[in-house]
C-alpha cells in the first residue's frame, strides 16, 4: 500500500510537471484560407478577406476564425471583394460585394444589414471615410480610363447614397469644414483637367486649378501635381497647408513649392514620404519617369512649401524609396544612399545612413563588432551597417527595414557588414537604441515582426520552406529560441503580422505549402505567467551617439520600457513617455534654409552657404502693414521646440508703407537724438577728466582695429563663410545630362498611407503596405 501511494505521487508529480511543460510552449491554431486583406476593428476583433472572396471574423486576436456566410444575419453572401472601415468608428464596416451588394455592421461583425450601393462600386478607384464625420463616406462607381468616375457619397454609413459629381478623377473630404459644411475636393475629367471643391455636397462646385496631374491629401497638407506647360510639360507641385489656410478654398491658399534646385533639374515624379514631424518629405525624381533608380528627398518648412535638400541620391524604384522613419521616434530617419549614381545601372553601391535630426545631418551605422555566434566580424576596408529597405521588399527580395510606434527604440533589418549592401549576403541585425548601435541577431535571411510593445519579436527563414520560427523575449540578450509551430507540414512564410500596434501576444504566420495556403496563428500568453509592475521597467532617453546631450528635435524625452530580461508582459495601456524637457537651442537645431546649401569650412566646422539667387528685399508681393522675413541662411528644424541659446532666425521687416515704419521712424529718431545729445554732454565733462581720457583712448582704438579686420574678412566673423556663393546648382552636380526631359508617369498616384505620388493623369489607388 506504501508502494502505491509512491507511485500516485510520481504519476501526479510527472502529469502537473507535463502540464508545466505544455504551458511553456505556444499555442498554435491553423487555418486554410488564402488571405488577400485583414482589417482590424480593435486588438482583439478583425475580419480576413480571402482571395475567393470570403469573409472571415475573428474576436479574440486570431486564435479562432469564423466564416461569416454562416452568419445568420450575412447567410450565403460569398463574393465580398473589399472591406473598409469607418475612421472614427472601426466598429463600423462596410463589405463591397459584386454588383450593387454591400452589407455593413456597425457592431464590429456581431449582426450585418444589407445596403445597396449606386451603381457597380469601383474599389480600385477608392473608397473614403470623413477624418472626423462617422459614417460620411465617398466611393467611386462606373470608373473609364477617359471620362473619370461617377463619384457617389453617405452620410449614414452606406445606407442611402447620392451623386456627387460625374467625370471625375478624385473625390476627397476635406480635413476641416468650411462654415460648419463638410467639403470635398474634386479632380475633374474635363477639358481642363481642373481641381476644385463642392462646399454643398455637389450642388455647387468651385474650380481652384487647371491642368492638374493629381492630388495627394495628408493630415497636415494638400498636394497637387499641376503641368506647367510653359516649361515642357513637367509637373509643379502646388501645396496648400491646413495649419495656414484651414480648408484651402481659395486659389491663393495653394502655393507653388519651391526647391533649391529651381529649374536646373527636371522632375518627372513627386512621391509625399512623410509629414508625422510637421514638415512635408519629398521624393522627387530627378531623372526619367521610368528608369530613374534614384531619387532627392527634400523637406519642407511648416508652411509645407519651402524646400531644403535632405539626402541625395536616394535609392528607389517606381516611387518607392528605401526611406522610413524610426516609428516612435522623433526626427529619426533611415534612408540607402546610392553612391554610383552616376552610373544609373542596376550594379548599384548602397550605403545605409542615420539621421537623428529631421534629415539635418547623416551617418553611417556602426557595424557589430561580433556575429550571431559571438565570433569577431572580419571585414577589410571602409565597414559600415547596410540594410535592405522598401525596394528590396517591393521584388520580394528582403524585408525592409522596419519599426513600431510601441516597440521604443527597436528596429530590426536585413543586411551585411561591408562596403555596400550586398544582395547575396543576408544577416540579420537588431538596434534597440534608435540606431546608434546593432548587434547581429541571426545569420540569414529572415521575416519579422514585433509584439508586446517590442517584448516578443518573432522571425523566420525567409529563404526555403519551414516549419520552424524563432523568437526572442529580451531583444536579443540572450539567444534566440526555435519553436515548430507544425510537426509535419513546411510552408515557405511570405509574412509575419500581428494585431495593430503590436501590442498583442498573438502572431499570425502566412505562407503556402505550394498547393495550399495556410495562417498559423501563434499564442505566445503561455510563455510568461504575470503582468509586468514598476519594478520591470527602465526609463531610456535616446541620443544620436555623439554627445551625451540626449536632445532630439530640441527636447529631452525619456520613455518607459520594459526592461530586457523582466520576465512578463507588457499591459496594453502602457503609457511610454515618461517626460519631455526643452532643450537650449544649438547648431543641431538649425538647417539650411531655401536657397542654401550645407558647405564645409576650412576649420573643418560647417555652415550654409548661398547656393540660388537671393530673395528680392522686399519680395514683389508685399501689401503695406504686413511683414516679411529676410533669411540669415538658416530656419530652425521643424518639429524643434528647443528654447533660447543660439538664434540664426531671419529678421522681420515691414513691407514698404507700412504705418508701423513711419511711427517706428520718428521715434527713433526723437529717442536716438536724446541719447546723442546725453553722450555729447556726459563726454564734454568726462574729456575734461585726464585720466578717464586715457581709459577712453586705451578701450576704443583696439574695439576699431578689430571692426575694421571683420570687414575684411578677418577671423572675427563666425559666419564668414554665409552668403558665400560656390557655384550653381548645375546639373554635372548631381550628374543628370542631357535636356531634363522627362516623361510623365500614368497612374501611378497612391493615396492614404504608404508612399503617395503624383504623376499624369492618375487616379488613387490602395495604399501599398509592405507590412501586415
Amino acid at each position: 500500500m506504501g508502494l502505491g501511494r509512491y507511485t500516485i505521487y510520481l504519476l501526479l508529480a510527472y502529469c502537473i510537471c507535463w502540464i508545466k511543460a505544455q504551458q511553456d510552449v505556444p499555442i498554435v491554431k491553423t487555418f486554410n484560407f488564402d488571405l488577400e486583406d485583414i482589417q482590424w476593428s480593435s486588438s482583439t476583433v478583425g475580419f480576413i478577406l480571402t482571395a475567393s472572396w470570403q469573409v472571415y471574423r475573428t474576436s479574440d486576436e486570431g486564435s479562432t476564425w469564423i466564416l461569416q456566410s454562416t452568419n445568420a444575419y450575412m447567410r450565403g453572401i460569398t463574393s465580398i471583394e473589399s472591406i473598409r472601415m469607418d475612421t472614427v468608428d472601426p466598429n463600423k464596416v462596410l463589405f463591397f460585394g459584386e454588383s450593387t451588394s454591400n452589407w455593413q455592421t456597425l457592431d464590429g461583425g456581431q449582426t450585418y444589414t444589407p445596403v445597396i450601393s449606386l451603381g457597380n462600386t469601383d474599389t480600385s478607384a477608392g473608397i473614403f471615410f470623413h477624418p472626423s464625420r462617422s459614417g460620411y463616406i465617398i466611393a467611386h462607381t462606373n470608373c473609364d480610363d477617359l471620362t473619370g468616375c461617377t463619384a457617389i457619397y453617405s452620410v449614414d454609413m452606406g445606407n442611402n447614397w447620392d451623386i456627387l459629381a460625374e467625370n471625375i478623377y478624385q473625390a476627397r473630404w476635406g480635413t476641416n469644414d468650411l462654415n460648419n459644411n463638410p467639403v470635398v475636393f474634386l479632380h475633374h475629367a474635363d477639358s481642363t483637367s481642373s481641381f476644385g471643391y463642392t462646399p454643398d455636397l455637389g450642388k455647387s462646385l468651385v474650380k481652384l486649378i487647371d491642368w492638374v496631374a493629381g492630388a495627394v491629401f495628408t493630415s497636415r497638407f494638400i498636394f497637387v501635381g499641376a503641368l506647367d506647360l510653359s516649361m515642357g510639360m513637367e509637373i509643379e507641385l502646388l501645396t496648400c497647408s491646413l495649419a495656414v489656410s484651414g480648408t484651402c478654398t481659395s486659389t491663393a491658399s495653394f502655393s507653388r513649392s519651391q526647391f533649391p534646385f529651381g529649374d536646373d533639374l527636371p522632375n518627372s515624379a513627386y512621391t509625399i514620404l512623410d509629414d508625422s514631424t510637421g514638415a512635408a518629405w519629398l521624393g522627387v525624381n530627378h531623372g526619367p519617369a521610368y528608369g530613374s533608380r534614384w531619387g532627392n528627398i527634400y523637406i519642407s518648412g511648416e508652411e509645407g512649401y519651402r524646400y531644403s535638400l535632405a539626402i541625395e541620391h536616394v535609392n528607389q524604384d517606381f516611387g518607392f524609396y528605401d526611406y522610413s522613419p524610426v516609428h516612435g521616434l522623433e526626427g529619426v530617419y533611415l534612408a540607402n544612399n546610392i553612391t554610383n549614381w552616376q552610373q544609373n545601372s542596376n550594379d548599384k553601391s548602397i550605403n545605409t545612413l542615420v539621421s537623428w535630426d529631421n534629415g539635418g545631418q547623416w551617418a553611417y551605422l556602426t557595424p557589430p563588432t561580433k556575429d550571431a555566434s559571438g565570433n569577431p566580424i572580419l571585414c577589410t576596408g571602409t565597414c559600415t551597417l547596410n540594410l535592405h529597405g522598401e525596394t528590396s521588399w517591393l521584388w520580394g527580395e528582403a524585408a525592409p527595414f522596419y519599426t513600431n510606434e510601441n516597440a521604443i527604440g527597436l528596429i530590426v533589418a536585413v543586411g551585411n557588414v561591408g562596403e555596400k549592401l550586398d544582395p547575396t549576403h543576408y544577416n540579420t541585425y537588431l538596434s534597440r537604441d534608435g540606431g546608434v548601435t546593432w548587434q547581429e541577431l541571426a545569420s540569414g535571411l529572415t521575416i519579422y515582426e514585433f509584439g508586446d510593445h517590442g517584448g516578443i519579436l518573432v522571425y523566420a527563414d525567409y529563404t526555403q520552406s519551414t516549419n520552424t520560427i524563432l523568437y526572442t523575449l529580451d531583444e536579443g540578450t540572450s539567444p534566440s529560441q526555435s519553436f515548430q509551430f507544425d510537426k509535419v507540414r513546411k510552408i515557405k512564410i511570405s509574412n509575419i503580422i500581428t494585431s495593430p500596434g503590436g501590442t498583442g501576444q498573438k502572431f499570425m504566420v502566412l505562407g503556402t505549402d505550394g498547393t495550399n495556403d495556410y495562417v498559423y496563428t501563434i499564442d505566445f500568453s503561455p510563455l510568461k505567467e504575470r503582468v509586468c509592475g514598476n519594478d520591470d521597467y527602465e526609463e531610456w532617453t535616446p541620443s544620436d551617439g555623439r554627445t551625451n546631450k540626449e536632445c532630439l528635435l530640441g527636447r529631452r524625452v525619456t520613455y518607459s520600457r520594459r526592461k530586457p530580461q523582466a520576465d512578463c508582459f507588457n499591459d496594453r495601456d502602457t503609457d511610454h513617455i515618461v517626460s519631455s524637457d526643452n532643450c537650449v537651442c544649438e547648431w543641431e537645431d538649425w538647417e539650411c534654409d531655401l536657397g542654401y546649401t550645407e558647405q564645409q569650412n576650412s576649420d573643418g566646422s560647417f555652415s550654409c552657404a548661398l547656393t540660388g539667387n537671393l530673395a528680392p528685399d522686399p519680395p514683389a508681393d508685399c501689401p503695406p502693414e504686413t511683414t516679411y522675413t529676410v533669411s540669415k541662411g538658416y530656419r530652425k528644424v521643424v518639429g524643434d521646440s528647443c528654447i533660447a541659446g543660439l538664434d540664426l532666425s531671419g529678421v522681420t521687416k515691414w513691407c514698404p508703407g507700412s504705418s508701423a515704419i513711419k511711427s517706428y521712424g520718428w521715434v527713433a529718431a526723437v529717442v536716438v537724438s536724446a541719447i546723442v545729445l546725453a553722450l555729447i554732454v556726459a563726454g564734454f565733462f568726462a574729456w575734461r577728466n585726464e585720466r578717464v581720457r586715457e581709459k577712453i583712448v586705451d578701450a576704443v582704438f583696439p574695439i576699431v582695429e578689430k571692426i575694421r579686420g571683420l570687414r575684411s574678412g578677418g577671423e572675427g566673423s563666425r559666419y564668414s563663410r554665409v552668403g558665400v556663393r560656390p557655384g550653381s546648382l548645375a546639373d554635372e552636380e548631381f550628374g543628370l545630362g542631357g535636356d531634363g526631359e522627362g516623361d510623365l508617369e500614368d497612374d501611378s498616384l497612391e493615396d492614404e498611407e504608404g508612399a503617395k505620388e503624383l504623376g499624369d493623369n492618375d487616379i488613387a489607388n490602395d495604399s501599398f503596405e509592405p507590412r501586415g
